[in-house]
């Protein structure tokens, strides 16, 4: 394993020392056999339940903002991931049932539970009161109503008028431009009529971690050359986008959180982007509750 792990480490310096930092990392994200190296053995991996412990406590503080009552509802997630974490959590609201779809994972259910059951050993209730109180039972009896789906949300057909809340976590935005529309019109199909969309959307350069807005500089037709079809392809739309097309769709936004960053004097601007303002290029996150009419 140390030899294999030492052989792709030095692939990779020598893409950054033939093609520079920036253009490995588009190779990168391009060549399946690395990027699945990197999210099994260094993103994944480094998961653990306190990161969504974490993912809940943001999608409970939006709920909260959006007075969403999380009692005897049905939950879907997109993008879970490899793992049921969040879900977990939401065990102490009694909530009805969680269905939870990732086009790229599967979930070991088995595996999940094991994880859980070490999860309550590490931290005992009465040590970490903030983690609530579970038993070992009540997980497991709970992943009865627990589904999850290797589907695509753009094309997964949901059960109509289903869900009350539909939870997404940095997921929106990779979605291909012409796709997002799509996505939404799923979303409302499968949510009730008064039932809740909540999403956390990263509008970063996600291949410059030091310069959320590096990918500015390029056109529409180089980005797309450039990250099509990778995993870490991000479609560039701003906040007043997704939130244009939702409204679009007959949702109503409720609750809003921008973070915002200053754009810099070195930031390089493609054409495609003087249509917006400062402000529209300076929120690099954003969290948005839409309720569906």
């Amino acid at each position: 394993m140390v030899i294999f792990i030492k052989k792709w480490v030095k692939i990779v310096l020598k893409l950054i020392q033939q093609l520079g930092l920036e253009r490995a990392a588009y190779y990168i994200s391009r060549n399946r056999v690395l990027s699945n190296f990197l999210i099994t053995h260094y993103w994944e991996s480094n998961k653990s339940l306190l990161d969504y412990y974490k993912l809940y406590s943001q999608y409970l503080k939006l709920a909260g903002k959006a007075k969403i009552n999380l009692e005897n509802s049905k939950i879907l997630e997109i993008g879970s991931g490899s793992s049921f974490g969040a879900a977990i959590f939401f065990t102490r609201h009694n909530i009805d049932s969680w269905v939870s779809i990732d086009k790229y994972n599967e979930i070991n259910s088995a595996s999940e539970i094991t994880k859980a059951n070490e999860f309550l050993r590490k931290y005992p209730a009465k040590k970490y009161k903030r983690f609530f109180i579970y038993n070992k039972e009540k997980i497991i009896n709970f992943t009865n109503n627990l589904l999850f789906l290797k589907k695509d949300i753009l094309n997964i057909n949901l059960p109509k008028n289903h869900f009350d809340v539909v939870f997404s976590n940095v997921v929106l935005e990779h979605i291909e431009k012409e796709d997002v529309e799509t996505v939404i019109k799923n979303i409302k199909r499968g949510l009730k009529s008064g039932g809740k969309c909540i999403s956390v959307i990263d509008l970063g350069d996600h291949f410059n971690v030091l310069n959320p807005f590096n990918f500015y500089k390029y056109s529409e037709k180089e980005w797309h050359n450039l990250t099509s079809n990778t995993i870490m392809y991000t479609n560039r739309l701003r906040a007043v986008d997704f939130i244009e097309l939702f409204e679009k769709n007959g949702f109503k936004l409720v609750v809003s959180d921008f973070k915002r960053q200053k754009l810099g004097k070195k930031v390089k601007l493609s054409a495609d982007f003087n249509k917006y303002t400062r402000k529209d290029l300076e929120t690099c996150l954003v969290k948005l509750v839409f309720k569906n009419n």
